[in-house]
C-alpha cells in the first residue's frame, strides 16, 4: 500500500513537472497497463481492455467504469495497481488542462479509481461497492 502511494506521488510529480515545463499531450500511454494485464484472468483483462479501448477512442472519462470494476474485483498485483495509477494520473493531468472537454463529474469519477484500488472510500463519499 505504501508503494502504491509513493508511486502515485512520483507519477503526479513527474506529470506536474512536465506540465510546468509546457509539455502537454492528449495521448495516454497504455503500453505498460496492457503489459501488466497480459496474463491476468480473462474477467479482469476484459475490464482493462474496455478501459484501453475507451482511452484509445479518446473517451477518457469512460475508462473510469472498467478501472473501478477491475479494482473492485481485487486480486491485483502491485505491478497492475501501479499501471492503473499511472494511467489514471495521465488522464487527470489531461483533464486538468482541458476542463471543457472533461466535465467535473468525469474528473471525480476517474479520481475515485485510486482509493478503490487501495480499498478506501473515495473522497466523494460513495462506498467502493457502489
Amino acid at each position: 500500500m505504501k508503494n502504491t502511494f509513493w508511486n502515485l506521488v512520483l507519477a503526479a510529480s513527474v506529470v506536474c513537472l512536465l506540465a510546468a515545463c509546457g509539455a502537454s499531450s492528449s495521448k495516454v500511454d497504455t503500453a505498460k497497463l496492457q503489459q501488466a494485464f497480459q496474463s491476468a484472468p480473462a474477467e479482469l483483462k476484459s475490464e482493462i481492455d474496455k478501459a484501453v479501448a475507451a482511452i484509445k477512442a479518446g473517451n477518457l472519462a469512460e475508462a473510469a467504469t472498467p478501472f473501478k470494476a477491475a479494482a473492485k474485483k481485487g486480486g491485483l498485483t502491485q505491478e497492475q495497481k501501479d499501471a492503473i495509477v499511472a494511467v489514471v494520473t495521465e488522464i487527470q493531468m489531461i483533464a486538468s488542462q482541458d476542463p471543457q472537454k472533461f466535465p467535473t463529474e468525469a474528473y471525480r469519477s476517474i479520481s475515485e479509481v485510486v482509493p478503490i484500488l487501495e480499498g478506501q472510500t473515495p473522497v466523494t463519499g460513495k462506498p467502493p461497492g457502489q
